[in-house]
C-alpha cells in the first residue's frame, strides 16, 4: 500500500511555496539572477531581427500598437490568427515603452528567461531537505538552466517558446506546492489554474495539456489519483475561464471561423498530419536534448544510467518530488515526439524538470561518496564532453569543405554565418579545456 500524503507542518518551506518567507543569504540570489542576466541581456539589440519568426512575430507586434487592435492581430494588414495574443501582447507593450527595435522586440523573452531560472532556483532551493545544503541545489539548478544553448538561445529571440516554458513551470510548480499544502493554499490553486489559462491564449490548447497530463501521470504512477478530488474545483476552473474567455469570445465575435480554425486546423490537424511540412523521427528529440541541453545532457545520461533498476523507489514518499520531475520531462518528451509536428523548440519545457534532476544529481555527489576520487559518473561524462568539444570545434572547418559550405550563409546572412562558426569553435574548445579541468 501507499503511504498516506503527508501535510508539512505550518510555516515549513513546502506549504510556504511560492511565497516562503524562510530567510536566504542574498548572494545566494543574485548569483544565479546575475549569470543569467549576463547571457540573456548582453548585445540584445546587435543582430537585425531573424527571418522569417523574428520579423514576423516583431510585425504583428508593430501593427498591434499602430492600429490599437489588441484583439485580432495582423500581419502586413492582414488578419493573422495563426497564434494567441499573449505574446504579441508582451512585445507590442514593450515597443510601447522603449520604441520600436530589436531590443525592445526580444525584451519580453529575455525577462521570460530570467523569471524561468528564478522559479528554478525556488523549486530546488525548496525541494532541498531542511538543514542540508543551505540552497545550493537551488543555485545549482538556476545555473544549469541559465548555462544551456537552448536557454541562451530562446531567451534572446522573438518567439513563443520562452512564453510557454515559463507558465508551464509556473503551473506545476504552483501544483506541487499546491500538493504538498494538501490543497488548502488559495494562491497556488489561482497560480495553477490561472498560468495554464494565460499558456493556453500564448500558445494553444499545449498550454494546458502539458500540466495536465503532467499530474495525472504524477498522480497515476504514484497511486494518488484519488487527489483530484481534494482540487478546489469550483474556483480553479473558474480563474482558467477568467484567463482565456474574455479574448477567445471577443476574437470569436470579429471573426466568426476563428474557433474551428484554432483548433482544427493549428491544433489537432498540426498534431496528427504534416500539414504543418515539419514532421520528423520518433527519436527527433533525443539529440535536441543532447545539444541543447549541453553540456548537463552528458552528466544526467552518465549520472542516472546506473539508477534505473531502482525506478520503483520512486514510488516512495522521499522521491516524490524527483517523480514529479520525471513525469514532468517524460510527458513533453512523449507529447512533442508523437506530433507530426516537430520544432526543436517545443522540448524547452522539460529543461526547468532536467536542470532539477540535474542539479540533484550534484548535490548528492558529496552525501554518497566521501573519498577524495570522483565518482565514475562524472569521468565518463567529462569524457564525452571533451570529445564532443573536439567534434563541435571542427564542424566549421568540415562544413567549410563540404558543396553546401555557401547555403548556411544564403539563408542567415553571411555575419551571422561567420558567428556561428567563430561561436561553434570557441564552445567546441571551451568544452574540450573543461573536459581536461574536470579530469585532474
Amino acid at each position: 500500500m501507499n503511504s498516506p500524503a503527508t501535510t508539512p507542518p505550518p510555516g515549513s518551506p513546502e506549504t510556504n511555496g511560492l511565497s516562503a518567507t524562510k530567510k536566504y543569504r542574498l548572494p545566494e540570489l543574485l548569483l544565479p539572477l546575475l549569470f543569467a542576466a549576463v547571457l540573456f541581456f548582453t548585445g540584445l539589440g546587435q543582430l537585425p531581427l531573424l527571418e522569417p519568426d523574428e520579423g514576423r512575430n516583431a510585425e504583428v507586434a508593430r501593427e498591434m500598437v499602430e492600429t490599437g487592435d489588441w484583439v485580432t492581430p495582423h500581419y502586413n494588414n492582414l488578419t493573422y490568427l495563426d497564434k494567441p495574443p499573449v505574446y504579441f501582447w508582451m512585445v507590442a507593450s514593450s515597443f510601447t515603452l522603449f520604441g520600436s527595435s530589436e531590443w525592445s522586440a526580444r525584451l519580453p523573452g529575455a525577462l521570460l528567461g530570467l523569471a524561468t531560472v528564478l522559479l528554478a532556483w525556488l523549486w530546488g532551493r525548496r525541494a532541498e531537505e531542511k538543514g542540508k545544503g543551505n540552497g545550493r541545489r537551488g543555485v545549482t539548478a538556476a545555473l544549469i538552466l541559465a548555462s544551456t544553448p537552448f536557454m541562451m538561445v530562446f531567451s534572446r529571440i522573438v518567439i513563443f517558446d520562452m512564453t510557454l516554458h515559463f507558465l508551464v513551470s509556473l503551473s506545476l510548480i504552483s501544483f506541487w506546492f499546491l500538493q504538498r499544502s494538501a490543497f488548502r493554499s488559495l494562491r497556488h490553486t489561482l497560480l495553477f489554474f490561472g498560468s495554464m489559462g494565460i499558456a493556453t491564449i500564448t500558445k494553444g490548447p499545449v498550454g494546458f495539456l502539458l500540466p495536465w497530463l503532467t499530474v495525472l501521470a504524477y498522480l497515476g504512477f504514484s497511486g494518488r489519483l484519488s487527489e483530484l478530488k481534494r482540487l478546489r474545483w469550483a474556483v480553479g476552473p473558474a480563474i482558467f475561464m477568467a484567463a482565456t474567455l474574455p479574448w477567445f469570445l471577443a476574437v470569436s465575435w470579429e471573426n466568426p471561423d476563428f474557433p474551428r480554425y484554432a483548433f482544427w486546423n493549428e491544433s489537432l490537424m498540426r498534431f496528427t498530419t504534416g500539414s504543418a511540412r515539419r514532421s520528423g523521427p520518433l527519436y527527433y528529440y533525443l539529440p535536441v536534448f543532447l545539444f541543447g541541453f549541453l553540456p548537463w545532457s552528458l552528466f544526467l545520461v552518465t549520472g542516472y544510467a546506473g539508477r534505473l533498476r531502482a525506478w520503483r523507489k520512486l514510488r516512495d514518499e522521499e522521491n516524490r518530488n524527483a517523480l514529479f520531475l520525471l513525469c514532468w520531462t517524460a510527458v513533453v518528451f512523449v507529447f512533442f515526439s508523437i506530433s507530426r509536428s516537430k520544432l526543436p523548440g517545443y522540448l524547452l519545457p522539460a529543461f526547468t524538470p532536467l536542470s532539477l534532476l540535474t542539479a540533484k544529481l550534484w548535490s548528492e555527489w558529496p552525501a554518497r561518496d566521501h573519498s577524495s576520487e570522483s565518482p565514475a559518473w562524472t569521468r565518463r561524462g567529462f569524457w564525452a564532453l571533451g570529445i564532443l568539444g573536439l567534434l563541435m570545434a571542427a564542424v566549421p572547418w568540415i562544413h567549410r569543405m563540404t558543396p553546401q559550405q555557401n547555403a548556411l550563409a544564403e539563408k542567415v546572412g553571411p555575419l551571422l554565418a561567420g558567428q556561428l562558426g567563430a561561436t561553434l569553435i570557441s564552445w567546441g574548445l571551451i568544452l574540450a579545456a573543461l573536459s581536461v579541468l574536470g579530469r585532474h
